[in-house]
This record gives structure tokens, sequence and C-alpha cells, in this order.
């Protein structure tokens, strides 16, 4: 179970699994609880960021005399 725990860590560390999927992978007493607690922050943080007005200040795409359209930077 440790040695589990412990490559999973490993994993996550050099990104090759997200936190969360790395969180699933784990076995550890109140896991479940984890698990929940962590899907609630990121439904707390999709609400918020769905409550944000639009990006105040920018600007819509620009279009060279040729017809092409960019960015600003």
């Amino acid at each position: 179970m440790l040695a589990n725990n412990e490559l999973v860590l490993e994993l996550v560390k050099i990104g090759m699994v997200t936190p969360d999927v790395g969180l699933a992978l784990m076995t550890f007493d109140g896991k479940e609880q984890a698990l929940s607690l962590m899907r609630e922050k990121a439904n707390a943080q999709a609400e918020a960021a769905d409550s944000q007005p639009a990006m105040a200040g920018s600007s819509p795409p620009a279009v060279s005399d040729q017809g092409e359209t960019f960015s600003a930077l």
C-alpha cells in the first residue's frame, strides 16, 4: 500500500498524472472524504469562474490591410 502511494506521488511530481487522478489511485483511510472535498473545491472554482465578468479591456481582433485577422498581444 505505501509503495503504491509513493509511486503515485512520484508520477504526480513528474507530471505523468494530475493530482486528482493521483488521489484516486492512492490507498489510504479517509480517501472518500478527500475526494469529496476535492470535488467540492473544483465545483466552487468553476462556479466562481462562471460568475466572473468578461475580461475588461480586451480588444477585438485587428484586421490588416490585406484582410488578415490577428489578435493583439
